[in-house]
């Protein structure tokens, strides 16, 4: 009698281990859940996902997409952006680095010219 008592002793707690490691296993997966989802949303906000401003679309159009902001090398060109940027301090355009901030903070085709060369400087 001592015996199968001990045996079944023994049992139910092998089989109470058994239930509470689970619980803490499925715990853990709870916890860890929530946690790895807001580290990958502060991840997210830290590089800086692009933001629109309210006039975008405009600012797309002139200092994204267009020839004078994007190709054109004369002074005017580059000149012409920097102050369009003014007008707009809190736009860019979606394809610049997010280190970029403004045009003249970037790698733009006058960059480090004074004057226009060339034939069109006559």
């Amino acid at each position: 009698y001592g015996s199968s008592w001990l045996k079944l002793f023994s049992a139910q707690a092998e089989t109470r281990a058994a239930i509470h490691g689970c619980a803490l296993q499925i715990l853990a997966m709870k916890i860890s859940l929530p946690v790895a989802v807001l580290l990958l949303a502060m991840t997210t906000s830290a590089r800086g996902t692009f933001e629109a401003c309210e006039s975008q679309s405009r600012f797309d159009i002139v200092m994204c997409k267009s020839y004078m902001c994007t190709l054109c090398t004369l002074a005017w060109c580059t000149e012409e952006c920097q102050k369009f940027q003014t007008q707009y301090p809190t736009c860019r355009c979606d394809s610049w680095p997010e280190a970029r901030t403004s045009y003249s903070a970037g790698d733009f085709q006058g960059k480090g010219k004074y004057g226009d060369v060339g034939d069109y400087s006559k």
